[in-house]
């Protein structure tokens, strides 16, 4: 993979070569086609070991998606694809099954859910440096609570906008997150989680120079999880607005910050 310079920009296909842009980089990148035939890769012996990556790649992308689904509201204030960093962060939770073979190991959050926390969606305006107090959080996994407490926020404090913005909300996430299991060539919860769609909680919108007190959200899961093969997930972000019709405040797309807050 490569960087084009300026003056020698394309997108598109040119004979081996294939150039395109990446969302949250403002490079062209470009790299050459080919690699042996799926057909080889899905039956040759030498790709024994590729089969097992791509099994093992293709779990951690099935909990990236459930991440996604439990994190939807801040999903849209992220500057970047965040689904290979979350990824790359599943790695180690799957490579400490130490009971099933390369190629078949779990991906068990519920293992080290610590070490999503605290996650940023953001490479150039993170959620920290808007906020610049600890936002607080509490989960229980026995009553499928959450409890997040953010600071009283003052302009030019704590709270710094990394642009020219009128308003400001918070939005809350709050969802499970199911262990996956391998089996029958792909990877899926132990039971059913397929109806399961985070709480989300949205505060008032705020004029950016006023700030706002100290607040307190709880939130309580609606839908009880089948077993106890699960993570809860609190996700937070900052969102931005403007003033529209009727005196409507409208929320600017790609314009905010967020993270995982907890996970519990």
């Amino acid at each position: 993979m490569g960087v084009m310079t300026p003056g020698f920009e394309f997108t598109g296909s040119v004979g081996n070569l294939s150039a395109y842009r990446m969302r949250g980089s403002d490079k062209i990148i470009i790299r050459t086609k080919g690699g042996a035939s799926k057909e080889k890769i899905k039956k040759a012996p030498e790709f024994e070991l590729t089969r097992r990556n791509n099994h093992e790649f293709g779990g951690r992308s099935t909990a990236v998606k459930w991440l996604r689904r439990m994190m939807h509201p801040v999903n849209g204030l992220a500057d970047y694809n965040i689904a290979g960093s979350l990824n790359a962060l599943l790695k180690p939770i799957q490579v400490s099954d130490t009971v099933n073979e390369k190629g078949k190991r779990n991906v068990c959050i519920s293992k080290a859910p610590h070490l999503l926390e605290g996650f940023n969606c953001n490479k150039h305006n993170s959620f920290d440096s808007i906020v610049r107090n600890p936002v607080r959080c509490t989960i229980s996994k026995e009553t499928l609570t959450a409890t997040i407490a953010s600071p009283e926020l003052i302009h030019g404090i704590n709270f710094f906008i990394p642009g020219r913005f009128a308003f400001f909300s918070m939005v809350v996430s709050f969802g499970v997150v199911p262990d996956l299991f391998y089996g029958k060539d792909h990877y899926e919860p132990a039971q059913g989680y397929s109806q399961f769609y985070p709480e989300t909680v949205h505060t008032n919108w705020q004029p950016v120079l006023k700030g706002a007190a100290a607040e307190t959200i709880e939130i309580t899961l609606n839908t009880i999880p089948p077993d106890t093969n699960f993570s809860l997930m609190v996700s937070i972000g900052i969102r931005f607005g403007t003033m529209g019709e009727n005196d409507e405040v409208l929320q600017l797309k790609r314009v905010g910050a967020g993270k995982v807050l907890g996970m519990g």
